[in-house]
C-alpha cells in the first residue's frame, strides 16, 4: 500500500469526510509526491514558495489545506505555512420570504409529495445545520416540545444543539404524523435532496441548495444581531474566522445602504 493509499484509508477509517472532499486531498497530496518524492519540512516549504510564486492564492490554500490534512493523519509536527490571503467570497443567499412562497410553490408543482421537501428546507433555512449532519439525524434526535436539535454526527466530531421556531415544529408535526420514519428523520438520501433542489431552482428561478440555505441562515442570524460566536456555536464552527465572513457579508450590506441613503446629504 503506498502513501496516498494510507491516507485514504486514514481519512475513510478515521474521519466523516465525504468522498468529495477525501477526493480533494488526495488530490493535494498526488500534486505534492509529483514534485518531492520526500515529505518533511524543506519539501513543504519549498512546495509553499512554488504554489504562492505560480498560482492563484485560492488554489495555494487547497494545498496548503492538503498537507495540513496529510500531517495531521499521519501525526507529522512539521510547522504549515499560513494560508494566503483572499478577497471574501460573495456569499449567496435568500431571503425568508422567497423561501416560504416563490421556492414552496415550485414544491407544490412538482412534487406529489411537496410536503417533504418543504419540511427538509425550512429545517435547513432555520437550524444552519451541514446537510450531511440531517441525513444522519433520527427523529429522536429531534425535541418538538422542547424545539431543539440534538446533533451527535458532526463534522468537527463536537455534538451540538441546535433550535427552531414554532414554524418549522408545525411543519415537523405535519409531517412526522404523514409519513413513518425508515431511513432517517426526513427519509431523503443526499442525491434525493441534490436532484430535488436543481428541479425547484429551475421551476422557479431561484437557485437553491442545501448549503445555501446554511449560509442563509448565518447571514439571516447576523443581520437579526446575533453575537458572532453564538452564530459559530449553532453553525458548528471550529475557528470563529470562518463565521466572520458572514458579518463581513453583512458589513458590506451596511457600507451600500449607508450610501445609497446618505449621499445626498454630503
Amino acid at each position: 500500500m503506498n502513501k496516498l493509499e494510507k491516507f485514504r484509508l486514514k481519512m475513510n477509517l478515521e474521519t466523516d469526510l465525504s468522498e468529495r472532499s477525501i477526493c480533494a486531498y488526495i488530490e493535494c497530496m498526488k500534486i505534492f509526491f509529483k514534485h518531492f518524492k520526500i515529505f518533511n519540512q524543506d519539501t513543504i516549504n519549498k512546495f509553499y514558495l512554488k504554489f504562492k510564486k505560480e498560482y492563484a492564492p485560492t488554489y495555494t490554500n487547497q494545498m496548503i489545506n492538503g498537507i495540513k490534512k496529510y500531517c495531521l493523519m499521519f501525526n507529522h509536527d512539521f510547522k504549515l505555512p499560513p494560508l494566503v490571503k483572499t478577497e471574501n467570497p460573495v456569499i449567496e443567499t435568500i431571503t425568508e420570504k422567497q423561501l416560504t412562497k416563490e421556492v414552496f410553490r415550485a414544491c407544490d408543482w412538482l412534487f406529489d409529495n411537496p410536503l417533504k421537501m418543504k419540511v427538509v428546507l425550512i429545517f435547513l433555512m432555520y437550524t444552519g445545520i451541514r446537510p450531511k449532519e440531517m441525513i444522519k439525524l433520527k427523529r429522536e434526535n429531534i425535541d418538538l416540545n422542547e424545539r431543539k436539535v440534538y446533533i451527535n454526527k458532526t463534522k468537527n466530531f463536537n455534538a451540538r444543539l441546535v433550535y427552531f421556531p414554532t414554524i418549522v415544529r408545525q411543519y415537523l408535526t405535519m409531517f412526522f404524523n404523514f409519513e413513518a420514519e425508515k431511513d432517517n428523520a426526513f427519509n431523503i438520501s443526499k442525491i434525493s435532496l441534490q436532484t430535488r433542489c436543481i428541479k425547484i431552482s429551475k421551476e422557479s428561478n431561484i437557485h437553491i441548495t442545501a448549503k445555501l440555505l446554511r449560509h442563509s441562515f448565518a447571514t439571516m442570524l447576523v443581520e437579526k444581531g446575533f453575537d458572532i460566536y453564538t452564530i459559530k456555536e449553532l453553525l458548528g464552527h471550529k475557528n470563529i474566522a470562518t463565521t466572520m465572513i458572514y458579518a463581513q457579508k453583512s458589513n458590506r450590506r451596511i457600507r451600500k445602504e449607508y450610501f445609497e441613503k446618505i449621499h445626498n446629504k454630503i
